[in-house]
């Protein structure tokens, strides 16, 4: 059985109208030692914030994980809610800042294999900017959250089997690097199904 989390097709139009073709890349990803528990039934995808300021992004750590182990903001867009307003709400609750977002670089459509279903979760790459507001987190969910330049510093982006290839990807289809961020083994794949809009 398959599953799959996006917009509907007028907010997807509204989107693409708004802030332009984005990249598309599509990445696999093996979770089938997992059930898949369906907690976001009402979920049309997901944010993936990069709020800069400086050379720097606002990374997050969650409870109960390595002290340097850090994470980009992201989380679910609701039913009905616009992908912006679902940008600005996940900035807010996860890091205390007030965001403006200024561009959509990219589109990664990440299809999950759990154990016995499939989900298409399609993961919006969101440029912000700070507008307000001060680095604390309103969330139970998080632990931290700090302004950071040296992303490859952090063992979970190197070591981490998924991470270390879909986070280069992520910066690199953002602008903030080009080409390949490490060498092995966190280098991206060299063919990641990148094209045009399925």
């Amino acid at each position: 059985m398959k599953f799959i989390e996006k917009p509907p097709p007028e907010e997807v139009e509204r989107i693409f109208t708004r802030y332009g073709s984005p990249r598309f890349r599509r990445l696999e990803w093996n979770l089938n030692h997992l059930e898949h528990r369906r907690d976001y039934g009402s979920s049309r995808g997901v944010v993936v914030l990069l709020i800069s300021a400086v050379d720097h992004l606002v990374l997050v750590r969650y409870p109960d994980t390595p002290l340097d182990h850090w994470h980009l903001p992201s989380g679910r867009i609701r039913r009905l809610e616009p992908l912006e307003e679902a940008g600005k709400r996940e900035a807010l609750e996860q890091t205390g800042l007030s965001i403006e977002v200024t561009a959509l670089p990219a589109v990664h459509i990440l299809d999950v294999r759990f154990k016995e279903s499939e989900l298409e979760l399609w993961h919006f790459l969101l440029l912000a900017e700070v507008r307000g507001g001060e680095l604390h987190p309103q969330r139970e969910t998080i632990a931290e959250a700090a302004f950071q330049g040296d992303f490859a510093a952090f063992p979970n982006w190197r070591e981490d089997p998924f991470q270390s290839k879909w986070y280069p990807l992520i910066l690199q289809d953002a602008g903030i690097v080009s080409g390949s961020l490490w060498e092995e083994p966190g280098r991206p794949p060299e063919k990641d199904r990148s094209g045009p809009a399925p």
